[in-house]
């Protein structure tokens, strides 16, 4: 989770410093670092440094974590070892340690001040006016990390920056390197492009019958109905358990007490605010304030604020610096007070709108509070009754006999196909959209009971295949007016294919495109300056058009196909890269290959610590950490 915070925060170490060092250990050959050991309570050791397998499988649970926005809830161990999760995980486990154990060795040490500075500077920890301790604290409980853990992981965070940039920060990319890129990435050209809409194409006659029974055998796929399914689902999640689960008045007021905070709201303010570096300042804006003048006229002529700049909240006690708090709550609506000074300067304070202090009373929330402890003691129950459901299921019981035992309901669901949509084309109503339903329902033998599946994070689900319909060709007389529409669109495309051909070589032969595009009503439009690779200047050019234009030459055409049809662009001009007109670009690209210098002497240092600490990996206690 470490990652995720540093990701949203903002880089604290070398950027691409850990993609770097994975890759590195992919240069090196995973052969090179691996042996096997004989301890059972280290999956990998660097020098006298031991990853444990808890370690290890705290580290690997945080990456999944992190990567389910991207690969969704249901991914497994087994899946992150295929796709080589697993193995990237412990891979940088030992790159960090190789990089420590360098630090280390060098003398490098953090200071206190420093790894607090590190914190409160950090943006994702900041509130409205700075650095916000309860934020910080709810970001790492989220996390499932101690306030001491995050501490000592930056700690080693700074470390392995401060040793690698020791050694990085001065390289640059040489000169005629960033020049080379550039002439080849900045380059742009001006076309102008005509486009032959498929629909534009005349003189194609009506296909036959023969015609049209030869391209429905030669395009079979196309008219193939895909495998339908139909199953008998038994479906088991925390929201149906808590239908049925009886609450107590005591239980409510219990939880009534244990979130009672959550029910009352502080009290709070909504403030306009702004803040200068000197005291000299503070005292003229608060005597300009004294005479009258406009909060806002003050702010935007004493400290260059205005508008949305000078606007917070509403915020509580807690939201705000502790030299600001009470004084601010003692000010009444549309009052201001003296400057107060804190760490961040000398703040201007004046109160928009005061909101009192509200707590809601049990009866309140009490339907809330009944929900919320059904669902929770549903959750608690969820994994038992799996269990059970499991073991009737396991003890010869079919589907419905299971459900009956346990007073669950099932449904007849079907039939779909593998992406749920019914023979209408349609999806299919009520089919589940957690967990591996459908590759459940396709990967399950007709007649048989699937295993009992986990559906998202709250439900479970067992599903026996009733029927099977395998793909099949679609009679011919059930997709004849599909097959005729099939065939005229491919005549069509041909049809402007051809036209755009031709056009071309008639302007490669010497001839001008507006004047052959007039006669056949084709609209011309010349390009701005398009880049080799897609910008909001390429407008609707089509990937392949806009790679052809760079291999073309001045004056030549090129063709290339569209959404609807073919495009046919002649290259117009050539405009040179120029660092001087895109000099911020420029700049950007040295960035970024010097970058790329500094990623290579870290791989090299990587390479050298590897000789130093070797590091050995404990495949057989890898393998039972999973």
């Amino acid at each position: 989770m470490l990652e995720a915070i540093r990701k949203r925060a903002g880089s604290i170490v070398v950027k691409s410093l850990f993609f770097v060092l994975v890759a590195s250990f992919v240069v090196w050959g995973i052969g090179d670092v691996v042996r096997v050991g004989s301890r059972s309570d280290e999956v990998a050791r660097v020098g006298d440094v031991r990853i444990t397998p808890a370690e290890y499988g705290n580290e690997l649970r945080r990456e999944l974590n992190n990567l389910k926005p991207l690969l969704g809830e249901g991914i497994t161990i087994e899946q992150a070892r295929a796709m080589g999760i697993s193995d990237g995980v412990l891979t940088r486990m030992i790159s960090n340690v190789l990089i420590e154990l360098g630090a280390k060795q060098r003398g490098v040490l953090i200071s206190d001040e420093l790894l607090r500075q590190r914190v409160v500077e950090t943006k994702l920890f900041q509130g409205p006016v700075g650095f916000d301790r309860a934020r910080f604290q709810q970001i790492l409980y989220s996390a499932g990390m101690s306030e001491e853990a995050y501490l000592q992981s930056l700690r080693r965070d700074l470390m392995r920056e401060q040793y690698v940039g020791s050694l990085t920060a001065g390289a640059r990319a040489p000169g005629p390197l960033v020049d080379a890129v550039f002439a080849h990435r900045e380059e742009r050209r001006i076309v102008d492009v005509v486009f032959i809409p498929d629909a534009s194409a005349t003189g194609i006659v009506e296909p036959g019958a023969e015609t049209l029974q030869t391209y429905y055998k030669d395009n079979g796929a196309r008219f193939t109905a895909p495998e339908y399914r139909t199953v008998t689902l038994l479906k088991l999640d925390a929201e149906q358990i808590a239908k049925d689960t009886p609450v107590s008045d005591d239980e409510i007021k219990e939880a009534y007490e244990s979130r009672h905070q959550e029910f009352s709201t502080p009290a709070r303010r909504v403030i306009e605010q702004f803040v200068v570096g000197d005291e000299e300042r503070a005292m003229r804006a608060h005597a300009l304030l004294k005479e009258g003048r406009p909060f806002a006229d003050v702010a935007k002529e004493i400290a260059g604020k205005s508008g949305t700049d000078l606007e917070f909240g509403p915020l509580a006690r807690d939201q705000m610096l502790p030299e600001l708090a009470e004084p601010t709550f003692a000010l009444p609506v549309g009052g201001f007070g003296e400057p107060i000074r804190s760490p961040l300067g000398w703040h201007l304070v004046r109160v928009v709108k005061a909101e009192p202090a509200v707590t809601k009373t049990i009866g309140d929330v009490k339907p809330q509070l009944r929900q919320d402890v059904a669902t929770e003691k549903a959750f608690d129950r969820l994994f038992e009754v799996a269990n059970r459901l499991e073991d009737a299921l396991g003890g010869g019981a079919n589907v419905e006999e299971a459900a009956q035992r346990l007073g669950l309901p099932v449904a007849k669901m079907g039939p779909f196909d593998g992406q749920g949509r019914g023979p209408d084309g349609k999806p299919v109503a009520g089919l589940l959209a957690a967990g591996k339903f459908l590759e459940t329902a396709f990967a399950t033998a007709k007649g048989s009971d699937s295993p009992v599946i986990e559906a998202g994070k709250d439900g479970y689900f067992v599903l026996r295949v009733d029927a099977v319909t395998p793909a099949a060709l679609r009679p011919f007389d059930t997709v004849k007016d599909q097959v005729r529409d099939a065939w005229l669109q491919d005549q069509r495309a041909e049809a402007s294919k051809k036209a755009a051909e031709d056009l071309a070589a008639q302007v490669n032969a010497g001839g001008d495109l507006q004047a052959l595009a007039q006669p056949k009503n084709l609209t011309l439009t010349t390009t701005k300056p398009v880049r080799r690779f897609r910008d909001r200047d390429s407008g609707n050019m089509p990937e392949g058009l806009i790679a052809g234009i760079f291999t073309t030459p001045v004056a030549q055409a090129v063709t290339a196909r569209g959404a609807d049809g073919y495009h046919v662009a002649r290259v117009k001009a050539i405009q040179p890269a120029d660092p001087q007109r895109d000099k911020a670009a420029y700049d950007a690209l040295a960035r970024q290959l010097s970058e790329g210098v500094r990623n290579d002497l870290a791989v090299e240092l990587a390479e050298s610590l590897k000789e130093r600490f070797p590091a050995t990996i404990n495949r057989k206690a890898l393998e039972q950490a999973f």
